[in-house]
């Protein structure tokens, strides 16, 4: 298990891992996103050592095996909902905090999840940015900064409003979780195509 960072040291500095693989056969990166570019540069330099490198997630009280196994839908298709994880690692509550512990697990079926407070929308920003009044469309891709994937998002503002940069990231603020921010960039563009 590692970050984004040390497998964009490791492709830098390609010439000084050597024979140092030998024994490995996964990379697990964690602790934050990690750029598909990254990852595909990666596991490109290690094919020859049969090593694969790959992108999980997880948290504290899940560990990184939440995405190892198939999705069960409990929303409609379309419709956006809340991420709940069930494994049999899951932690059974938070020290002397019975309060906390009835926030975050959910007992369903007889089965305890975990509400992860995560949006399960693959369109999360451009979903929120759609209920600003001065915003008719947007676009939100990743953006590879430094071996992380960070959100850009492209805007098409209404006319005559004025929207500025400083204005949109303000009002995102308060909507989201401080790594989904648009603090890589805003870019008004004319439309989306």
């Amino acid at each position: 298990m590692t970050a984004p960072p040390i497998i964009s040291m490791l492709v830098a500095n390609s010439a000084l891992v050597g024979d140092s693989l030998k024994s490995i056969r996964n990379i697990i990166c964690g602790t934050a996103p990690l750029a598909l570019s990254l990852e595909e540069r990666a596991n490109a330099l290690f094919k020859d050592e049969r090593v694969v490198v790959r992108q999980d997630w997880g948290m504290t009280e899940l560990t990184c095996m939440g995405t190892m196994n198939d999705p069960r839908l409990a929303d409609s298709p379309g419709s956006v909902g809340r991420a709940l994880v069930h494994q049999s690692n899951t932690h059974g509550g938070y020290w002397k905090n019975a309060e906390a512990t009835k926030e975050i697990i959910v007992d369903q079926d007889g089965s305890r999840w975990l509400n992860t407070g995560d949006i399960a929308d693959v369109a999360e920003l451009e979903t929120i940015l759609a209920t600003h009044p001065d915003i008719i469309n947007s676009s939100v891709v990743g953006v590879d900064i430094g071996g992380s994937e960070l959100p850009r998002a492209y805007i098409v503002g209404r006319p005559g409003t004025g929207v500025t940069t400083r204005e949109i990231r303000g009002w995102m603020e308060s909507k989201v979780a401080r790594y989904e921010r648009l603090d890589v960039g805003i870019v008004f563009v004319d439309a989306i195509p």
